[in-house]
């Protein structure tokens, strides 16, 4: 018999409502470099040396209680027993995005067990979202989570410089830093075919894709019908601003809803 799935549907403001407060939970120290320039791949290390060894998970998890929104891709749910779907504000039929469950009480993810910086498991690792998948451990941004909650100690005033001037060097691309989806317009159309009198009139949404860049820009994306187009707002994160208008570009020749 399959297990019963558990899907809590949240409007966007109440969600956030709830991850801002959470955010007031964790024990995390603010971050000596942002966070946004320290990359989560191996290969990518810019002020970890090389000689530095990969950590040990298990009584870490740093990187797991940190993010309080973990998204979840549109093929992932199905393995996953419980999740949170968000949507728009004031249409609870249009899902804008999925995310794992937190913990109200120190913002952890639900599916974490043991303790942070002791020993730490996930209830669903073989079935964890793609952005979990995506973290390599022992990445610049590993460490700076293992600084923020106390793992390993802070940089040093000449370590911090060093690290800063190694970062000085790359060129930081502009890419979409966050995605906000909002209700464009509403409209009425009668249906002239309908043989169902309550169903002539149809209510015609249109919907449009913000994308906050890492530049300080904001800038309208894309706008869709959500009868014929369906997104997430993680979705086109962390992209240049032509690689998410080419996924758009290849999500509306197929047209694909979920």
């Amino acid at each position: 018999m399959e297990k019963p799935v558990q899907i809590t549907r949240l409007p966007k403001s109440e969600f956030y409502e709830t991850v801002f407060d959470l955010y007031e939970k964790t024990p995390a120290v603010p971050s000596q470099i942002p966070l946004s320039r320290l990359s989560k791949l191996v290969s990518e290390r810019v002020i970890t040396d090389k000689s530095v060894p990969i950590p040990d998970c298990i009584p870490c998890g740093a990187c797991c209680i940190f993010g309080l929104v973990i998204p979840i891709n549109r093929r992932e749910p199905e393995p996953l027993q419980k999740y949170l779907e968000i949507t728009l504000d004031g249409a609870d039929d249009l899902v804008i995005e999925r995310v794992l469950e937190r913990d109200k009480s120190d913002g952890r993810c639900t599916n974490l067990e043991g303790v942070i910086g002791e020993k730490i498991g996930c209830k669903v690792y073989p079935d964890r979202p793609q952005i979990c998948r995506d973290f390599d451990a022992g990445s610049d941004r590993c460490f700076g989570y293992r600084r923020m909650y106390g793992i390993d100690p802070p940089l040093s005033d000449a370590e911090l410089a060093e690290a800063e001037n190694k970062l000085s060097r790359v060129p930081e691309k502009v890419k979409i830093r966050g995605i906000e989806i909002k209700l464009e317009s509403t409209s009425v159309m009668f249906n002239r075919g309908a043989t169902d009198i309550g169903k002539q009139l149809v209510e015609v949404r249109t919907l449009k894709i913000v994308a906050h860049m890492n530049d300080g820009e904001v800038k309208d994306i894309h706008t869709y019908d959500p009868a014929k187009e369906s997104w997430y707002e993680h979705e086109l994160e962390g992209f240049t601003w032509d690689e998410a208008k080419a996924i758009i570009e290849q999500r509306k020749r197929g047209l694909a809803i979920t």
